[in-house]
């Protein structure tokens, strides 16, 4: 961009008004510390930053980043295991508008839809959601409906395994034969946030490893 014959070249300045610019500041601390700065460690991690991290993996995807990618991606699905949450309607909806069809961070989210389905009643009141969530869900992303039913039918006959249990590297786009550089407990600078979720014996009974 800089170096060809784009305007970029000749102003020394780029302009992005499609990307986030609190994502964007955070792959720039990325660039030059290797880390993330602005978000807490993931103990702390709050529902903000899980759409942060979330517009990062965006974001690294768009620029092919990959090792950002599975950093980011590890911190999204390792900070909804300890808060007890499964992807909601605004980050199903990022992942499948703005993730290309072979993302992992698309698996992760179509078998957290197939999990809700096939775990949760179809009851309002108890903040499960409604069939009419999906219908609506469906709808939008079809790309998700071919996915989940894909799922599904894998599943068949099966107890549904939750999607957060899933090994170290299962939403990562390395390749399979690649070490994994995430999958250190402690990096060198004392950061735990991307480390293997410690769960207590009683976490440990209900919490699956993968479909």
């Amino acid at each position: 961009m800089f170096t060809g014959g784009f305007v970029e070249a000749t102003t020394n300045a780029a302009t992005l008004p499609e990307d986030d610019p609190d994502a964007f500041e955070a792959v720039v601390e990325w660039i030059y510390h290797g880390k993330f700065l602005t978000i807490n460690g993931h103990r702390t991690i709050c529902g903000s930053q899980m759409r942060l991290l979330l517009d990062i993996c965006r974001l690294a995807s768009k620029y092919s980043m990959w090792e950002l990618l599975d950093r980011a991606t590890t911190g999204y699905v390792q900070s909804m295991s300890l808060s007890g949450c499964l992807p909601n309607r605004p980050h199903i909806d990022l992942v499948y508008e703005h993730l290309p069809p072979h993302s992992k961070l698309r698996l992760f989210v179509a078998k957290s839809v197939a999990y809700i389905i096939l775990t949760s009643p179809n009851d309002e009141a108890n903040g499960a959601w409604e069939n009419k969530e999906f219908q609506a869900l469906f709808l939008k992303h079809e790309d998700l409906l071919l996915d989940v039913l894909d799922l599904l039918r894998m599943q068949a006959g099966k107890w549904p395994l939750n999607p957060k249990g899933a090994p170290h590297c299962e939403y990562h786009e390395h390749a399979k034969a690649m070490k994994c550089p995430w999958k250190r407990k402690r990096d060198e600078d004392g950061e735990d946030w991307d480390m293997e979720p410690q769960l207590s014996p009683q976490r440990k009974k209900w919490v699956c490893r993968v479909f």
